[in-house]
This record gives structure tokens, C-alpha cells and sequence, in this order.
């Protein structure tokens, strides 16, 4: 075989290698852009959970907030009765205040308890609101990530292109 065989026998497996590179570059490419079409998805999904549960948090905190309100107003209704139950008992000279306390007993415990109720779902509302932010946060970077990695697969295989076409010439 003379020198020019040889070279040509040489450009051919150089060829052939150039574009076993490039096909390589272009599965990867593609790979990473499925990992970031994914992680697109994820962040789209993670973001609509997200906002429900920041409209669900912010109803759950103006309802506590109304909660504290009704056991305030419990509160004081039991102290006004209890003083309409002085002066009534004053009035009829007889201890009124078993039958007004009947009345009202029992108010500012249930007032309480809501109150409670409400603040355990504030409480279990922000830990999700907090978890799925991370949750967003870390698909983002994830995304970010994969996006790099194909545009530099894909620059990977433009230069692969690129010696495609000088070998060529």
C-alpha cells in the first residue's frame, strides 16, 4: 500500500471516528434536553401548587385572624352576661347568674378551639408552602443544569460539524 492509500485509508477512519463522536454528542444533547423538558414540567406543576397553596395559606391566616376576633368577642360577651346576671340577680333578689351562665357556657371553649384548629392550619400550610418552594427551587437549579449541559452538547457537536466539514474539504 503507498502513502496515498494510507492517507486516505487514515482520513476515512478519522471520518468514521468524527462521526461516532457526533452521534455521541447528539444522543447526549438530546438526553439533557428530555432531562430539562422534565424538569419544565416539574417547575410548571410545583408552581401551580404552589400558588394554590399560598391562596389557601393567606384564607387560612385572614380566617385566623378572625378566629382571635370571635374568642376576644366570646370573652367579652361571657363578662357581659355575667354582669347582666348581677344586675338582674340585684333586681329580683335571687342568684340568676346558673341560668344565665347556661346561656352562654361553654362559648369562648369553642371559640378557643377553632382558634386552635385555625392556627394548626396555618402552621400545616406554611411547612408545605416552605416544602414546595425548596421543592421548586431545586428543579430550577436541576433545570438550569440541564440546560447547560445540551447547550454544551449541542456546541460539542457543532465543533464535531465543524471538523466534519474541514476533513470533507
Amino acid at each position: 500500500m503507498d502513502v496515498k492509500e494510507q492517507l486516505a485509508g487514515d482520513v476515512h477512519m478519522s471520518l468514521q471516528s468524527l462521526y461516532n463522536r457526533l452521534a455521541r454528542c447528539e444522543a447526549n444533547a438530546s438526553y439533557w434536553e428530555d432531562q430539562a423538558a422534565g424538569y419544565s414540567s416539574q417547575i410548571a406543576g410545583l408552581s401551580s401548587s404552589l400558588s394554590h397553596k399560598q391562596d389557601q395559606l393567606a384564607k387560612a391566616r385572614a380566617a385566623d385572624a378572625m378566629c382571635a376576633s370571635v374568642v376576644a368577642a366570646a370573652e367579652t360577651y361571657e363578662l357581659d352576661m355575667d354582669s347582666l346576671a348581677l344586675s338582674l340577680g340585684e333586681a329580683v333578689l335571687e342568684d340568676v347568674k346558673p341560668g344565665i351562665k347556661s346561656i352562654y357556657e361553654g362559648t369562648s371553649d369553642l371559640a378557643q378551639q377553632a382558634k386552635d384548629a385555625s392556627a394548626s392550619l396555618v402552621a400545616q400550610l406554611a411547612g408545605e408552602v416552605a416544602s414546595l418552594s425548596v421543592s421548586l427551587s431545586a428543579a430550577q437549579a436541576s433545570l438550569d443544569n440541564a440546560s447547560a449541559n445540551a447547550a454544551s452538547a449541542r456546541s460539542s457537536a457543532n465543533s464535531v460539524r465543524a471538523s466534519i466539514r474541514w476533513y470533507r474539504e
